[in-house]
């Protein structure tokens, strides 16, 4: 303030992080049909990150799949795999650091379908004087046309 007035002044100063992604997905490529998958995908930025997953570069709407779920944040999950979830996914972080113009980064992963079924048998063996777990770990191929060879 002087003889003259006072003059007042707002001003916005705009603070931000580019995203990060701190832990990408992994190639998945030995899941077996019935199985579980599990992609990573941990970011930072600020003001706080949106995360979106894509299925071959269409976007997977987590909320209405019974088989898709987001784990620990933002890892993607699926159960009951199968032969259309094979593909390459997508994680794509996308922050506002000013108002109207995001600011994004995105990483990928494959999941592709094992050609093995996997099986482990384990059993205990005992007698009066040692007990012995046996695990045997089998492979069987699969030909789709005609089972299990």
């Amino acid at each position: 303030m002087n003889q003259y007035g006072a003059v007042y002044a707002d001003f916005w100063l705009g603070v931000g992080l580019s995203p990060t992604i701190h832990l990408a997905p992994s190639n998945l490529t030995n899941i077996v049909t019935g199985g579980r998958a599990l992609f990573a995908c941990e970011a930072g930025s600020y003001p706080v990150s949106q995360v979106e997953w894509f299925l071959n570069d269409k976007v997977l709407d987590v909320s209405r799949s019974s088989r898709h779920s987001y784990v620990h944040g933002f890892w993607l999950q699926i159960v009951n795999v199968s032969t259309q979830d094979a593909g390459t996914y997508k994680c794509r972080v996308t922050s506002k650091l000013l108002p109207n113009s995001p600011s994004s980064i995105s990483t990928s992963a494959v999941l592709k379908l094992s050609s093995k079924m996997k099986f482990l048998m384990c059993g205990v063996v005992v007698d009066m004087y040692m007990c012995v777990c046996v695990c045997v770990y089998c492979f069987s191929s699969i030909n789709h046309q005609q089972g299990i060879k």
